[in-house]
Formats: C-alpha cells, sequence, structure tokens
C-alpha cells in the first residue's frame, strides 16, 4: 500500500511540474505579448538551460515549440535571436574541444533546424566524423535527416546501415503520428502535414539508396511508402530504368 501510495505521489508530482513548465511557456509568450522583450528572452534561455531539471519530459517541447517561440521572439527582438545564435555556437565549440556529448550536439541540431541552417549540423557533423569517431556515432541518429537531406552520402554511407530498415522507422513514426493526432478536429490538416512530411522523407531515403548504387531497396521502399500514401511524388522519384543511379556527389569540405 505504501508502495502504491509513493507511486501516485511521485506521478502527481511530474503532472505537478509538467503543468509548471506548460504555464511558464504560456507566461512567457504572454510576454512577448505585452512587449516584454527582455524578460521574455530571460525566460526562454532559462527554460532551455533548466527545464529538464525540473520535469525530463519536457524534452520534446525544449528541442521544438520552445525554440519555436525563441526565434520568433528574434525576429521581434534582436538581441533574442543573437541570444539564440551564441548559445547554439557556444554548445557546438564545446563539442569541437571535445568537451561535447550527444545531448549538446543534439541542441545545436535542434537550434539549426530553427534556425534553417542545417548545413552547420552537416560540416558539424562531418568533423566529428573525422575527429571523434565514437561520439558520431552517438550522434548519428541527430544528425541523420540534415545529412540526408543534405545528400552527404559519403557520411551517409558510413552510418545509415540498411536504407529498408531505416525505412521502417520513418514509416513507425507516421503510423503513430497519425494514431496521436490524425483524428483531431483540424480540417485534416495535421494529416496533411504528416503524410507531406512521410513522402519527402521517403524520397530523401530512395535516393539515398540510389546513391548508395542499392536500387533494389529504392524500389522496395518506393513500394511501402506508396501503401503508406499513395502519392505522384512518390511515384516519379525513382528513374525507370532500373539500373540507373544518382551520382554521389564528391565530398564538402565546408567547416562550420
Amino acid at each position: 500500500m505504501k508502495l502504491l501510495i509513493a507511486i501516485v505521489l511521485m506521478f502527481a508530482s511530474a503532472l505537478a511540474h509538467a503543468e509548471d513548465m506548460r504555464k511558464y511557456q504560456k507566461d512567457t509568450q504572454q510576454l512577448v505579448k505585452a512587449g516584454k522583450h527582455q524578460e521574455a528572452l530571460e525566460r526562454h534561455t532559462w527554460f532551455h538551460d533548466h527545464a529538464l531539471e525540473h520535469n525530463p519530459s519536457m524534452s520534446g517541447v525544449r528541442l521544438s515549440f520552445a525554440l519555436s517561440n525563441w526565434k520568433q521572439l528574434g525576429k521581434v527582438y534582436p538581441p533574442a535571436m543573437e541570444e539564440l545564435k551564441n548559445t547554439r555556437d557556444r554548445k557546438a565549440a564545446l563539442i569541437e574541444k571535445e568537451k561535447g556529448t550527444w545531448q549538446l550536439f543534439q541542441d545545436v541540431t535542434a537550434i539549426n533546424r530553427e534556425l534553417g541552417e542545417d548545413g552547420k549540423t552537416v560540416a558539424l557533423f562531418r568533423k566529428l566524423d573525422k575527429e571523434q569517431s565514437n561520439l558520431a556515432k552517438r550522434c548519428w541518429d541527430a544528425a541523420k535527416k540534415p545529412v540526408i537531406h543534405a545528400k552527404a552520402y559519403d557520411l551517409a554511407a558510413k552510418y545509415i546501415g540498411d536504407p529498408v530498415q531505416e525505412f521502417s522507422k520513418l514509416k513507425q513514426a507516421h503510423d503513430q503520428g497519425a494514431a496521436l493526432f490524425g483524428g483531431k478536429n483540424d480540417g485534416g490538416r495535421f494529416t496533411r502535414f504528416n503524410d507531406d512530411l512521410f513522402v519527402k522523407e521517403s524520397i530523401s531515403l530512395m535516393n539515398l539508396a540510389m546513391a548508395l548504387d542499392d536500387p533494389k531497396s529504392a524500389r522496395e521502399i518506393q513500394k511501402k511508402a506508396l501503401a503508406v500514401v499513395n502519392d505522384k511524388r512518390l511515384q516519379d522519384a525513382l528513374p525507370t530504368n532500373r539500373e540507373t543511379t544518382i551520382k554521389t556527389p564528391p565530398a564538402s569540405g565546408a567547416n562550420r
């Protein structure tokens, strides 16, 4: 009985902390609307640095909605944008000095995504690949999408494994999204978003497989993807000639 009570109290505490952190974000947005930009910036930086200490379940919010809100503040208050970039640069510098972790790399990747600077993620991962191979392996899941989108196929070939297996993860994410949010009364907006993302990511994997001279996997991914979403972009994504491959571009030497 005591154990049950303890579990219930722990669960209640976790929920309370989660609500506190959600309220913190809402209150921060109210400050932005009120024009209290410096105070809002201070709260954004605090949330980024300390939210997980209060509630680890905020990890997704911290690297998505919170960063998006921070970037939006930066559009009307330039010091906020400067601080967001400085935060990214400080963490990237720690990684380059061999003082980083996969969590720091994940933070850098998320900020680069929000800023539309995925190329910096690819360049940083390329540096890890050359100088810190063990950390690069741990960071691959975070680097994977930017690397593939950048068509840095020389890097992808070292870490991707089986493209078809990678597609299975993509399909699982699509199905989970559909199950969680697809039934919401939003006029089908999430379903369209979810399907569109799935199509684009599937095509990226198909192109990767072709670049790796694996047309069989590319065709299998195409077939499986079409079974999920019958989209013309998927139908037209591969050349008619099965032997035709996409040439792998030379390795980029770009620095962060």
